[in-house]
């Protein structure tokens, strides 16, 4: 080889090492910053497995609570249903003294019509002991 040629082949020897170091420069620098994007993609995903983990907590957080708001709900309407059967049984009781005094009042005024005619004799002419109902 001549002189010009061995100049000529250092010469292209050392622009293929220039290039292949500026090549391996950039291709570091790439998966650098892939390394760098992967990580930054990781940190997001993790975000978003909190963030769907928080949401689930609190999908599960909200029908607890409409559970509890229905078995409130069902326990006020048992409540409920408690106090029209104790108003109905309180009303049958009253209706039953009711009839009872009207029984016993029919009876006392009865035995004091029958005293009377013993006292005043079977000709005693007194107005009725209970008004006309009209």
């Amino acid at each position: 080889m001549t002189d010009d040629e061995q100049k000529i082949a250092a010469a292209v020897a050392r622009a293929f090492e220039t290039l292949s170091e500026r090549l391996s420069r950039e291709l570091s620098d790439a998966f650098n910053q892939m390394a760098q994007q992967i990580g930054r993609v990781q940190k997001q995903q993790l975000e978003i497995v909190d963030l769907v983990g928080r949401q689930a907590a609190a999908t599960s957080a909200r029908e607890e609570i409409r559970e509890r708001d229905v078995e409130r709900h069902n326990e006020y309407a048992r409540a409920i249903e408690q106090l029209s059967q104790a108003q109905m049984k309180i009303a049958q009781f009253i209706d039953g003294l009711a009839t009872q005094y009207g029984q016993l009042f029919k009876a006392l005024s009865n035995r004091l019509d029958a005293i009377e005619k013993e006292a005043f004799g079977p000709n005693y002419n007194q107005e009725p002991s209970t008004p006309p109902l009209n």
